[in-house]
């Protein structure tokens, strides 16, 4: 039952907004395996220890949130941010619960091929347009284009689940077996390049940031394991491919200027940085409990016209709870990064790890981790990877 649950929520990750009778099905399917959860650990009385140590560790940092709104008076509108977050989690934990006996190898292969789904959409009318750029005089073509996004999603999102794609297909190389130039590696090239036709057409800047490192992992492999061969084709294979598209698309040439911005502390732009900055500026009020959600939306709205977080867990972390929210960070950080990297294991295993760590890290960095379902999901296979639930 929880396998067939696991399978179903990994392939409706890209489609989460995908509704019926005004019900999402993702979140059904989320609610059913919290539901299995609960009830065999109350039917059997036990639950692992590692995994309920895992629970505690995580679960401290949002209702200790919550507690703190309870005290503002603001707990209505903090729940509508904790209660996902917590919501995740679950998830997260009753997965780990029955990990002996859920199949993540098809879990694996259902999340990169239904994540591969939103890569064929972008060559589809089925795109949207998710914002709008600036006029770059230099670039008239640029004028009011934006970033795609598909399936109603985010572009944040939509190019997440892209590198998601990108990197379950680099993953099947056999780096270090197999030669560069048979079919089967051919195949997977070529579609490992339209995964990253894709991300050009979204055109999210940080995304750049996980392709480039998962990329100096490649390549670092292929150098360490004295596979030369690849070394060679795909150095070659990516600057050609890079040098088209860049020419080819002048979007993706603003996108990469833009991609320099994000260090500007300008009043008027919604970089990384100068969200952080706002972030800790409106928290010198009160450093040891945080302001709460309430009172940084009010900022975030006079700055930004609408409610905004700032891109960054540890800042989220520092918002809602301070100094004490800042040290809820440590089990996240703790849980992602352990020992990872070994050249002598399974290419596929490893470049799978490694991907999957550049993507959540990217997430907890410059993205959402409250909301994003597809961080967990990531963050379970990082486990499994690394405790060896998968098996190849």
């Amino acid at each position: 039952m929880i396998n067939i649950l696991f399978q179903v929520y990994v392939f409706l990750i890209p489609f989460q907004f995908v509704k019926f009778e005004n019900v999402t099905l993702l979140r059904v399917v989320g609610l059913l395996i919290i539901l299995y959860f609960l009830i065999r650990t109350l039917f059997e009385m036990k639950i692992d220890k590692k995994v309920f140590s895992y629970a505690i560790l995580l679960l401290i940092a949002p209702l200790s949130f919550i507690v703190f709104e309870i005290f503002r008076h603001q707990y209505p509108i903090g729940l509508k941010i904790y209660l996902p977050l917590i919501f995740n989690i679950l998830i997260f934990i009753s997965i780990l619960t029955f990990k002996n006996i859920i199949n993540f190898n098809i879990a694996l292969n259902t999340l990169i091929l239904s994540s591969f789904f939103s890569v064929i959409l972008y060559f589809t009318n089925f795109v949207q347009v998710g914002d709008y750029c600036d006029p770059v005089k230099w670039i008239p073509s640029c004028h009011g284009i934006g970033r795609l996004s598909v399936l109603h999603l985010n572009p944040n999102e939509s190019a997440l689940l892209i590198a998601t794609a990108f990197v379950g297909m680099m993953s099947k190389l056999n780096i270090g077996i197999a030669t560069p130039f048979n079919k089967k590696s051919l195949f997977v090239l070529t579609l490992s390049l339209l995964c990253l036709v894709a991300l050009g057409k979204n055109g999210t800047r940080f995304v750049l940031l996980i392709i480039f490192g998962y990329g100096i992992f490649i390549l670092a492999y292929c150098f360490k394991t004295r596979s030369y061969s690849w070394l060679y084709f795909l150095t070659l294979t990516g600057g050609i491919f890079f040098s088209f598209v860049l020419l080819s698309k002048p979007i993706i040439v603003l996108r990469f200027i833009e991609f320099f911005e994000v260090f500007s502390f300008s009043i008027s732009d919604g970089s990384r940085l100068h969200l952080w900055s706002v972030a800790i500026n409106a928290v010198k009020s009160n450093y040891l409990f945080g302001i709460g959600v309430l009172d940084f939306s009010k900022i975030s709205l006079k700055l930004f016209g609408s409610w905004m977080t700032p891109h960054n867990i540890f800042l989220e972390f520092l918002i809602y709870g301070g100094i004490f929210g800042f040290l809820f960070t440590i089990p996240y950080i703790l849980l992602l990064l352990q020992p990872t990297i070994s050249f002598k294991e399974n290419f596929e295993v490893q470049s799978l790890r490694i991907g999957f760590i550049i993507i959540c890290g990217s997430i907890m960095v410059l993205h959402h981790v409250f909301f994003n379902k597809l961080f967990w999901v990531l963050l379970i296979f990082v486990f499994v990877f690394r405790h060896g639930f998968f098996k190849k």
